[in-house]
């Protein structure tokens, strides 16, 4: 029998965007918390997986953790769970966001209002991060 272990999702370099994909970490811990205590959060790592495949945006440092090194990726998945077993469309009005530390593991995810001048921006993005590393083009 296999030993569990974290699952890793090939993404963006947040240090080096053009450099080849680099694994991102969801850690065996917050899968088993978010399967027990928070089943919908447990669902939208789906989402989250999406998102980090998929990024259309990447920012630097969360002012909120002072200068420790970590990242938000945002993108809209086509469907997200609203209810536990309950899907439905992502709206137009939200953008998904994936938070990752200095060791590229996801410590969050979550849907947050889109900002006015970009809807694939959290609101407040200006001050909220340190900047944008990264958008996509397509």
């Amino acid at each position: 029998m296999g030993q569990a272990r974290d699952f890793e999702i090939l993404t963006i370099n947040p240090r080096d965007p053009q450099a080849t994909k680099i694994p991102a970490i969801v850690p065996l811990g917050l899968i088993e918390r978010y399967h027990k205590y928070r089943s919908v959060d447990f669902e939208n790592l789906r989402a989250a997986k999406y998102v980090l495949e998929n990024a259309q945006r990447i920012f630097s440092v969360l002012r909120e953790f002072g200068d420790e090194e970590r990242w938000c990726y945002t993108g809209r998945p086509e469907r997200w769970y609203v209810a536990e077993n309950v899907t439905a469309p992502f709206p137009d009005n939200l953008v998904f966001a994936v938070y990752l530390d200095s060791r590229i593991r996801i410590y969050q995810s979550r849907a947050e209002r889109v900002a006015e001048d970009d809807p694939m921006s959290p609101v407040n993005w200006q001050s909220r991060y340190g900047g944008l590393v990264w958008k996509s083009t397509s």
